[in-house]
C-alpha cells in the first residue's frame, strides 16, 4: 500500500458526488491509501496533515505526516511542499502566449492547423491593429489567466466599441477603450474572434483531458463538453457553464459525424501531450487540451485548440469506462513514481 495526498483548494465535505470523492471511493482497491487536503490543513511545525479518508464506508479525517508523494491538483503550497515531499505536477514553464510562440515557430507543421493567430499586447497601438486586421472583432486574454478570468470580447463598429465580459456587455468611445487598456495589470494577448456554438447558440468546447499511465507512459483521454451562456463567449463551467456526456454532446450537435469526431479527439489526446512535452521545462503528468470545432467556408469541419492547461481542473467525466479509466491512470502513476523515485524504505 502507498500513501498519497491529493491537495485541492477546498475539500468539499457537503458534495460527495463528484470525481475527488470518487477517487478516494476507488484507491484502496488500487492498494493507494490516498486522502484529500486542502492548504489549511497542513501543519508546517509538525509537518502533519489532516486529511480526510475513506475506510469501511466512513469518511474521517486523520492527522498524518506529510506523505512521500502529493498529487498537487491546484498549484497552490507548491514551493512549501516541494522540501517535504515529492509533486506529481509542475509547471510547464510556458504562458499562453509563449505556449503559442513555440507551437507555430515549430520546424514540423503538425498540429499549426489548429492554431489562433495570436499577437502579444506591448502599447494600445498594438489592440488597435489587431482590431483592423481581424475586422473589427478580437478576444484579449491574459496570458497567465485561468478559469476565463480576464476574457473579454471587443468588437469595432465605426467610432463605437462593445465590450463583452462573461455576459456583461458595455459600450465604449475611444478614451474609455484606451482607459481599459491602461488599467490591465498583467500582460495579455489578443487574438480573432473564433465563434464555435452550439446549436442553440451557446459557446462551446471540449476539455480533452490527458493524464500519463505510468512515468514516461502512454496518455489516458478523457473528454467533456463544455457549454456557456448564450449571450456570452466562454464556455468554462467556472463562469456559469454546464456539461453533459460527450458522445450525448456530440450526437446532438454533429449527427453522423459523431464517432469521428470522438475518435479524432482522442487521437488527439493521445498524440498532441507528447509533442508538446518538447517544449517544455517540467514532464507532463497531466495536461487539460480545450479544443472546438466549427465550419469554416467550403463547409469542412474546423477544429481549434483553444488552451493547453497544465493545472486542469474540473470534474472529470465520469461517465462509462472512459473516466474510470482515466481515474485508474491516476493510480497507475502513482505505484509508477513510487517505483522510480521513492526509496524503499520511505515507501514502506
Amino acid at each position: 500500500m502507498i500513501t498519497v495526498g491529493r491537495l485541492l483548494k477546498n475539500v468539499p465535505l457537503s458534495d460527495r458526488t463528484n470525481s475527488f470523492y470518487h477517487m478516494l471511493y476507488m484507491a484502496r482497491a488500487f492498494d493507494v491509501d490516498l486522502f484529500l487536503f486542502a492548504p489549511k490543513d497542513v501543519d508546517w511545525t509538525k509537518q502533519e496533515i489532516n486529511g480526510i479518508f475513506f475506510e469501511n464506508g466512513d469518511i474521517y479525517r486523520k492527522i498524518v505526516p506529510i506523505p512521500p508523494l502529493v498529487d498537487n491538483q491546484f498549484n497552490l503550497i507548491d514551493k512549501e511542499l516541494a522540501p517535504y515531499t515529492l509533486l506529481t505536477r509542475k509547471s510547464l514553464g510556458l504562458s499562453k502566449y509563449t505556449a503559442y510562440k513555440a507551437l507555430a515557430e515549430a520546424k514540423t507543421d503538425q498540429f499549426k492547423n489548429m492554431l489562433i493567430p495570436t499577437k502579444l499586447l506591448k502599447k494600445f497601438e498594438d489592440l488597435k491593429n489587431a482590431l483592423d486586421e481581424w475586422q473589427g472583432e478580437v478576444v484579449v486574454k491574459p496570458c497567465n489567466g485561468e478559469n476565463g478570468n480576464g476574457v473579454v470580447k471587443i468588437q469595432q463598429k465605426n467610432n463605437q466599441y462593445f465590450m463583452t465580459i462573461g455576459a456583461e456587455k458595455k459600450e465604449l468611445d475611444l478614451p474609455k477603450l484606451k482607459d481599459y487598456y491602461t488599467k490591465l495589470s498583467k500582460e495579455h494577448l489578443v487574438q480573432p474572434v473564433i465563434d464555435c456554438r452550439t446549436r442553440n447558440g451557446e459557446p462551446f468546447d471540449i476539455r480533452v483531458r490527458c493524464c500519463r499511465n505510468a512515468v514516461n507512459g502512454e496518455f489516458v483521454v478523457n473528454l467533456y463538453p463544455r457549454i456557456g451562456n448564450a449571450n456570452g463567449m466562454v464556455s468554462n463551467i467556472h463562469t456559469g457553464g454546464y456539461s453533459m456526456p460527450c458522445e450525448l454532446f456530440l450526437k446532438n450537435e454533429f449527427d453522423s459525424e459523431w464517432s469521428e469526431i470522438q475518435e479524432r479527439l482522442i487521437r488527439f489526446g493521445k498524440e498532441f501531450p507528447a509533442y508538446y512535452q518538447s517544449f517544455c521545462r517540467n514532464p507532463i503528468f497531466e495536461i487539460g487540451l480545450d479544443v472546438s470545432i466549427n465550419t469554416d467556408k467550403e463547409g469542412k469541419r474546423k477544429f481549434w485548440l483553444f488552451e493547453a492547461n497544465s493545472f486542469p481542473t474540473g470534474t472529470i467525466n465520469l461517465g462509462g469506462n472512459v473516466g474510470t479509466n482515466l481515474i485508474m491512470a491516476y493510480f497507475q502513476y502513482y505505484h509508477s513514481v513510487y517505483k522510480h523515485y521513492i526509496p524503499k524504505n520511505i515507501a514502506s
